[in-house]
């Protein structure tokens, strides 16, 4: 067995193996794990009181060498913190065991969260409709009576018998037209979101006896910075918060621009067709007959046109548990 000479001023110390031989007896073998200090040993010499540094599996929180140390009582702890914790992470919730078992929190460091899926919009139109000013009286438009006769979209509207015109035998000719734009309802916006996930979870678990575990890891509620010498920071978070969803849909109501037909007739079919102006125009004086009616068509598209919605919010990590290993 090697022996070794340590020369401290007057006293000369042998040693064998790990037991002091002569002196003060100020070295154990580092087996004797009663009583621990955070100094190192040196070739399978420890000062007395030198910590095993066997922690738990999964403990992010250490005693090794040149380490803090166990958290031995209440004491030990700085105001405000609990310990010593273990700070496990896995795909999964961990259970807490011996010497951790009291669970502190489950929460997350960072979590995946796609947008939300938004529905198709749509509109309900009260749809386009238009109003065809006339003449009733001479082909020139300068001899008779003005009148006018709204023309709901798509309808064949006789526009005889004025009320203010009294000669009824008269012809008639187109001198204006305008439109008026619909009222529009957007549909209800139904947005879809995926489920949260991430990549670990981490898992506090408080030590119910300190004397019973090596650990030398605290926990506190909150984003906070870690006191000395505990000052390996980990933040983890133990709720989410969801505002993903879309903009609301919206409708904007078109020009209502088209066609009104002119007829001669009994009715507006293709046979009796005697001209065409816009809607709108205006200082017109188009002639088509003393049987007239009249067709208005909008342009295709001509009423309301939806707005998509966008998606909205994210998901953001919140209530941090702030967690410092020496």
């Amino acid at each position: 067995m090697p022996t070794r000479a340590y020369d401290y001023g007057h006293f000369t110390f042998f040693l064998v193996g790990c037991t002091a031989i002569g002196g003060a007896d100020e070295f154990q073998d580092q087996t004797d794990d009663d009583e621990c200090s955070s100094q190192r040993c040196d070739d399978g010499l420890c000062p007395k009181n030198a910590c095993s540094t066997d922690d738990p599996p999964g403990s992010t929180g250490s005693s090794g060498p040149g380490g803090q140390g166990p958290i031995e009582t209440p004491a030990d702890l700085p105001p405000g913190w609990i310990g010593p914790v273990m700070h496990n992470t896995s795909p999964e919730v961990s259970e807490c065991a011996e010497p951790y078992s009291d669970l502190v929190a489950v929460g997350y460091t960072s979590v995946s969260a796609p947008p939300a899926s938004c529905s198709a919009c749509s509109c309900e139109s009260s749809g386009c409709s238009a109003t065809l000013s006339f003449w009733q009286g001479e082909d020139d438009c300068e001899e008779g009576c003005a009148a006018s006769r709204a023309l709901p979209q798509d309808d064949c509207v006789d526009l005889r018998h004025v009320a203010s015109c009294s000669d009824n035998g008269a012809k008639y000719s187109a001198t204006g037209a305008t439109v008026t734009t619909p009222t529009c309802a957007a549909s209800n916006q139904q947005p879809t979101t995926v489920d949260v996930t991430w990549a670990t979870v981490s898992t506090l678990c408080l030590a119910a006896d300190a004397g019973a575990s090596t650990g030398s890891c605290i926990a506190r509620a909150g984003d906070v910075d870690c006191p000395a010498p505990f000052l390996a920071r980990a933040v983890v978070y133990t709720n989410i918060v969801d505002t993903r969803g879309c903009t609301e849909c919206s409708c904007a109501p078109g020009s209502c621009g088209g066609i009104i037909d002119l007829y001669e007739g009994n009715g507006c079919g293709d046979g009796h067709k005697k001209g065409s102006v816009a809607a709108p125009f205006a200082d017109g004086c188009e002639s088509f007959g003393d049987k007239p009616r009249a067709r208005y068509t909008p342009d295709p598209g001509a009423g309301c046109t939806a707005t998509p919605s966008s998606p909205t919010g994210e998901v953001t990590l919140s209530d941090p548990y702030t967690v410092c290993c020496g």
